[in-house]
């Protein structure tokens, strides 16, 4: 999946709610930046930031990020992944295999 921040300010953004299942716990997803530029991703759980790092465009091409839900088990959240600008400059932010492990 392809997205781009819509403004320097405002980035681009999923969420989903769900309820955290034994065995599941585990967030799990690869992202990428494009050649040119770099972009920075958040995880938020219930509003709250729990994970930020930079995605540039250095090997490995493809990041793995794994986020542990294991304090939500048996509750429902809700996570939004954000795909934030950097420098206003090619933040195309690429997301593969977004899934619970």
């Amino acid at each position: 999946m392809l997205v781009h921040p819509f403004e320097k300010t405002k980035p681009a953004s999923f969420e989903r709610k769900f309820k955290v299942e034994a065995g599941k716990t585990k967030l799990k997803f690869n992202v990428a930046a494009d050649d040119r530029g770099d972009w920075i991703v958040k995880v938020l759980v219930n509003g709250q930031e729990i994970k930020q790092a930079s995605v540039d465009h250095e090997k490995p091409r493809w990041k793995t990020l794994e986020i542990d839900l294991t304090k939500f088990s048996d509750q429902e959240i809700t996570v939004r992944l954000e795909a934030h600008a950097s420098g206003w400059n090619m933040e195309f932010a690429y997301w593969q295999g977004i899934a619970l492990e």
